[in-house]
């Protein structure tokens, strides 16, 4: 999953994190099971994007791969499939598929027959490996009209299905797969309906092709509101698809620029219900615009083994591995506009 900034809800913030909950343990020296055995870390940069492998236990470097940046393309991103071992990225316009060796210290690079003609929102592997879903909202120059798309493309062929709307509405800056049949994704309609509410769908992409209202309304909690629009989540199904992980915020106090609390939580998938906080923070906002917002990365194939990261109290990344919460290295506000994915 691509990194993501905060969007103009909230562009004249920055944050001074007043309080952080979470509990934190020195990184563990065997691999919890089913925990994937390397993530992979982009960073920012131009002319050159570095990906760095990293081991998921101990956090050190394996390998170091440049790859030049072309632009117009927007921030670059990575996503992983469930082998462990096999990446999708992107350098701006062009997609390439990574490929680790079986000991991390190595990586084979291969471009995909697949451009990206427009600045995306986010790009996910499936976890077979074989299928990339793209999504996208493009506007026109005057007005508010747009057109959301989720856009599935095969890695082998480059052949394309699309679903669509016009529908007034914001797609979700993060999507994720549910098996490799399903793409999760959060819509924000302009003017919510109990026909078209504001929250999470499920996409069949089983099909050619069609409307993407098509897709099935979840019952969980809906967007939250900060400054009068929605925000977008990064969300993943669990792999036993019985509870999402998902990224959430939501603002305490009254004023044009109350507190916001931060959370990283468990909802059940059926019900709604919150299970449990994984992490939680609170930001309390000042100028110029912040960077460094809670996200879910990735998560493993499975068990609930999620790369995330929160403030605490300037900036914390690791791993939640059933239960427990490990900090790695590889990512800091000081080094810029970094995405993560194992």
């Amino acid at each position: 999953m691509r990194w993501v900034a905060p969007i103009a809800a909230v562009a004249a913030v920055i944050s001074v994190v007043t309080g952080v909950s979470l509990a934190i343990r020195s990184p563990a020296r065997q691999a919890s099971p089913g925990m994937p055995p390397y993530y992979v870390i982009v960073q920012d940069g131009n002319p050159v994007i570095t990906v760095v492998v990293r081991d998921s236990v101990t956090g050190s470097v394996l390998t170091r791969v440049r790859v030049p940046f072309r632009l117009p393309g927007g921030a670059e991103w990575i996503s992983g499939a469930a082998d462990g071992r096999t990446f999708v990225m992107n350098n701006g316009n062009d997609l390439f598929r990574l490929r680790l060796a079986a000991d991390g210290r190595s990586v084979r690079i291969s471009r995909l027959p697949i451009t990206l003609t427009n600045v995306v929102d986010d790009v996910e592997l499936s976890p077979d490996g074989t299928t990339i879903a793209i999504g996208s909202q493009t506007c026109a120059r005057t007005g508010n009209q747009c057109r959301s798309t989720i856009r599935l493309a095969s890695l082998a062929t480059g052949a394309t299905r699309a679903w669509k709307t016009g529908a007034p509405a914001q797609l979700g800056m993060s999507i994720s797969w549910d098996g490799n049949a399903h793409v999760l994704f959060s819509w924000a309609p302009t003017h919510p309906a109990p026909s078209n509410p504001s929250g999470y769908r499920l996409l069949d992409v089983a099909g050619r092709g069609g409307s993407l209202l098509s897709a099935r309304t979840l019952h969980l909690p809906p967007l939250p509101v900060l400054t009068g629009s929605s925000m977008a989540e990064s969300a993943f199904i669990t792999p036993d698809g019985r509870a999402v992980i998902a990224s959430t915020l939501a603002a305490v106090g009254p004023g044009q620029a109350p507190a916001v609390d931060m959370k990283i939580v468990e909802w059940s998938l059926r019900s709604g219900r919150l299970l449990r906080v994984l992490l939680k923070g609170r930001e309390r906002p000042t100028l110029p615009p912040a960077s460094d917002m809670s996200w879910v990365f990735s998560l493993g194939p499975t068990g609930v083994h999620a790369l995330i990261q929160c403030p605490y109290p300037k900036f914390v990344f690791g791993r939640w591995d059933n239960g427990r919460f490990t900090p790695l290295p590889g990512m800091s506000n000081a080094e810029g506009p970094n995405t993560a994915a194992w």
